[in-house]
């Protein structure tokens, strides 16, 4: 009788080491897999304004309506409301976010509205009144009042739309051009950035 029991008690804790045995063994596994999973996974990081106020949402090659919405007059506050004095720090965060095969052409227009800005002592101010997105092309028009300052003298104040293309990948939004449309909805030139050069004061 006692044998028996000494043998249960044995095959009892067998049983109870099997069963830890095969609980670690499942632990170690799924660890080992999620631990994988991080490693493969691509780290995103995700320009956003300050104050978003809508949900959106991103994938690795696409964006929502919604999160270009808010993105749109994020960028144009750097593209258009302009002090000369502080054109530098609007060239830096243009270069950060512009699309690498475009940076070339971006970076001179931009340095040739610096000159501009500079020279003339010229500050610009857009005010947003609609946006027309095209979320699967991403372009949109933006349209809205611009007014110009030279030595803080209203010199320019009217309605404009601008037509404002970016590309994405995997987090990363980037600007691509930004041109000024004429009556007919056309950019009034092909070159990235140099239609704010028609921000000078006429005559």
């Amino acid at each position: 009788m006692f044998v028996d029991k000494l043998h249960l008690q044995k095959l009892a804790i067998v049983g109870q080491k099997r069963i830890a045995f095969s609980v670690c063994a499942l632990l170690l596994i799924t660890n080992f897999l999620l631990v994988m999973k991080i490693y493969s996974m691509e780290e995103k990081i995700i320009i956003t304004p300050v104050n978003m106020k809508d949900s959106f949402w991103v994938t690795n090659s696409k964006v929502s309506e919604g999160y270009l919405d808010q993105m749109i007059p994020y960028f144009t506050h750097y593209l258009l409301n302009i002090h000369y004095e502080n054109f530098e720090f609007h060239v830096s965060f243009l270069m950060q976010h512009a699309d690498a095969y475009y940076m070339r052409d971006i970076f001179y227009s931009i340095q040739k509205l610096k000159e501009t800005y500079t020279r003339l002592r010229m500050d610009t101010v857009f005010y947003p009144e609609n946006i027309i997105i095209n979320d699967k092309d991403l372009t949109a028009v933006i349209s809205g009042k611009f007014i110009a300052f030279v030595s803080d003298r209203k010199v320019i104040e009217e309605n404009r739309k601008y037509l404002i293309t970016f590309s994405y990948l995997a987090g990363a939004l980037r600007l691509k051009s930004f041109n000024k449309l004429d009556e007919n909805n056309q950019p009034e030139t092909t070159n990235q950035i140099d239609s704010l050069g028609n921000n000078q004061p006429r005559g």
